[in-house]
């Protein structure tokens, strides 16, 4: 019964060669997309969950108002954020900051271009980042120490 089915769609697929081309384009780039789509979802979601506090961690978002534009939402906020969401809130554990820049780094004879990121000492107690260099406990001693991740 199967085979015979088989048969009557392949002299149908054969006969109307243009139409099955299309259907078949149509239904192999529909699930295309939908595969990308899903594992854009599924990465989306599953962003920072290596952290073991990762159901505890959020991200503060800022919406800026100009008078010539529309609202602009960002994840660049205040520095002084940080602790005014930590005193203004008693439900936020610990707070962070972080600081991007680009800057000349120097060794001996070589220099070169370096994204840094400055962060608080905190940091390193909520995000689950392992070390190269430096201590999880006391990770900044000084003024001018460093971690490396």
């Amino acid at each position: 019964m199967i085979k015979n089915y088989l048969k009557v769609a392949m002299r149908y697929l054969l006969r109307n060669k243009g139409y099955t081309a299309i259907n078949i384009l149509g239904l192999a780039i529909g699930i295309t997309c939908c595969i990308l789509i899903m594992m854009f979802v599924r990465s989306e979601f599953s962003y920072d969950k290596f952290h073991s506090k990762s159901d505890r961690i959020y991200r503060a978002w800022v919406r800026e108002h100009y008078e010539a534009q529309d609202d602009i939402i960002d994840i660049t906020t205040p520095l002084p954020l940080a602790g005014a969401l930590q005193s203004g809130f008693a439900e936020i554990e610990s707070t962070y900051r972080v600081f991007n820049l680009s800057t000349l780094v120097k060794t001996g004879e070589q220099s070169f271009s370096e994204n840094i990121r400055m962060v608080d000492s905190s940091f390193f107690r909520i995000f689950d980042f392992s070390l190269i260099e430096g201590s999880r406990e006391n990770p900044f001693p000084t003024s001018n120490s460093i971690i490396l991740t």
